[in-house]
């Protein structure tokens, strides 16, 4: 385990509510905000009313002067759920060489046009081979496993799908879950989430069309990100 990220001028605060897929209000310094959810799960068992978050403020401040970056677990351990610090961070882990198995690729571009989907990544390894790489957020956690959907997802399941058409004609692709959870010992595609979206992921998995991974880091109350692990046992 190491420290592989820290974020400054963060806030502690309280979880009042969930306005809406991208709204919580806060309690800070005994004053009622708002701050930005980017991550649109439903995130029921981690932002719940009395329990304690870590924002970040906002450099520019438009209609929300927070972004709600993690939510209290244990101890000092907090999700991060931020899905935009989530690939921050994991592109930091790239670039210093700390995924393992892109390590003998090298970054291409982002947002990678696949038949009906934009995937996140393209890389090309050294012998030429293109790799589109999917990011998914993995957060709910059911005491032992971190878990990916928590809710239907159409978008994933059309990106599963494409995925696999892409590996059809001979290209590699993988999906990568940040498992960001700091409990969680192993990660899981969740058949109570999305039926469909479980099927599918499983069966890219058993026929090897998708290669999967799972990375877990989380976050600290004092704003650190620890990273633990790119190679996180993956069940299905």
């Amino acid at each position: 385990m190491e420290e592989i990220f820290r974020f400054q001028n963060i806030i502690h605060c309280q979880i009042l509510e969930r306005i809406n897929r991208f709204t919580v209000k806060i309690l800070k310094n005994n004053e009622e905000d708002l701050a930005l959810l980017t991550n649109t799960g439903r995130l029921k068992d981690i932002i719940y009313k009395g329990n304690i978050g870590i924002c970040l403020k906002k450099d520019k401040v438009k209609k929300l002067g927070y972004v709600l970056l993690g939510t209290y677990v244990k101890d000092d351990n907090y999700t991060l759920i931020d899905t935009r610090y989530q690939m921050i961070i994991f592109e930091k882990l790239f670039n210093e060489g700390k995924i393992n198995w892109l390590k003998n690729a090298n970054f291409i571009k982002r947002n990678v046009k696949v038949f009906n989907s934009f995937i996140d990544y393209l890389f090309k390894k050294n012998n030429g081979e293109d790799v589109y790489l999917e990011i998914k957020s993995a957060v709910l956690f059911d005491g032992y496993y971190s878990m990916y959907p928590d809710c239907p997802s159409l978008r994933g399941r059309k990106h599963v799908i494409d995925l696999i058409n892409i590996s059809n004609e001979g290209k590699k692709s993988m999906i990568a879950f940040i498992s960001a959870h700091p409990e969680a010992k192993a990660f899981k595609p969740s058949k109570e989430g999305d039926e469909k979206l479980y099927y599918l992921i499983s069966e890219a998995y058993s026929s090897k069309s998708i290669e999967i991974h799972a990375i877990k880091f989380y976050l600290k109350a004092n704003g650190s990100v620890i990273f633990e692990t790119d190679n996180l046992p993956i069940e299905i």
